[in-house]
Order: C-alpha cells, then sequence, then structure tokens
C-alpha cells in the first residue's frame, strides 16, 4: 500500500514579534514595548541584533539599534515628540531595513505593528456603535410594519455604501 503527501518547505529560520505594546498613545508622550526574537523551533534567541523602524514596508525609517537578552527579548522605549502626530506604524526586524531577500534563502520573518494616535471623541466621531429610530410617537406593536427614519454609526466600519438590516423585537 502506498501513500503520498505534501509537505510544505518554508525558508523561514525564525520569526521576530512586536509584543507589550500599547494600543494607542498620546503625541509627546514615550511607548514602550519589547521585541522577540525566537527560531522556527520557537526557542529564544539571545545576543542578535533587531531592529525597531517606523512607516511603510515600502518607506520605513530607522528608530532603533537594539541587542536581544538571555530570554530573547530587547526591550525599547520610544519618545514620540519627534515622530508625526498621526498613527505609528511600527516594524520589528532582524535588518535593518525592509527590503524582500532573495527568493529560496534562509530569513527572519518580520512584524508590524500600528499604534493609534489617541483622539478625543467629538460629536462626528463616535466612540461607540448607535441607533436611533426617529419620530416614533406612539408605541411599535408586535406583527406589524413601519416605516421608519432610522440614525446609525458603526465603528469601526469605513464603507461608503453600508447596507444592514435592522430588526426590532421586544
Amino acid at each position: 500500500m502506498a501513500k503520498s503527501e505534501s509537505v510544505p518547505l518554508t525558508y523561514e529560520i525564525g520569526k521576530v514579534k512586536v509584543i507589550d505594546l500599547p494600543n494607542t498613545y498620546e503625541h509627546g508622550s514615550v511607548i514602550e514595548g519589547k521585541i522577540k526574537l525566537f527560531d522556527f523551533k520557537d526557542a529564544p534567541i539571545p545576543n542578535k541584533e533587531v531592529y525597531l523602524l517606523e512607516g511603510e514596508n515600502w518607506s520605513s525609517k530607522l528608530l532603533l539599534n537594539l541587542t536581544t537578552d538571555s530570554d530573547g527579548l530587547a526591550s525599547f522605549s520610544l519618545n514620540t515628540s519627534s515622530l508625526s502626530k498621526k498613527d505609528i506604524s511600527l516594524i520589528a526586524n532582524v535588518y535593518p531595513d525592509t527590503r524582500f531577500r532573495q527568493y529560496k534563502t534562509p530569513y527572519f520573518s518580520r512584524d508590524k505593528k500600528t499604534v493609534k494616535l489617541f483622539q478625543t471623541a467629538t460629536p462626528y466621531s463616535p466612540t461607540f456603535s448607535k441607533l436611533i429610530i426617529e419620530n416614533i410617537e406612539q408605541p411599535i406593536k408586535c406583527g406589524t410594519e413601519i416605516t421608519a427614519t432610522v440614525k446609525y454609526y458603526f465603528v469601526g466600519e469605513t464603507v461608503e455604501d453600508f447596507n444592514t438590516d435592522i430588526v426590532y423585537i421586544e
């Protein structure tokens, strides 16, 4: 009896991860986090240079050179005063840039995280989803259909032509 099986092959020899990073920041504050480096068996890699970059893959800027400790961790503090007042895209890498490496050569995968700029809520930027049924002057009876104007905000939705069905259950 013959048996065949597909086995995926990868040239990935390790991974870089950004951990302990806040979700938001205030401009001028200090962001603290850690970069974790481990091999393909998830064992930490000590005494290896890692880099923290800011920006996108095609246009990143080197922020910090770090070295991992005996646990494969490199802690960092980043003062945001000198950065633009916007969301910050951080890239952790074992290479000082984000160029793509040659095909079929061993590599470490990089990690990218975004820290959002903290913004106070305004009437035009809701912080939670909301649904308002307007101009209903009498109770809605079960089993009836009515026409109503509904204003809604679904936080996190960015689609221009967003349609939804609303079902009222009492």
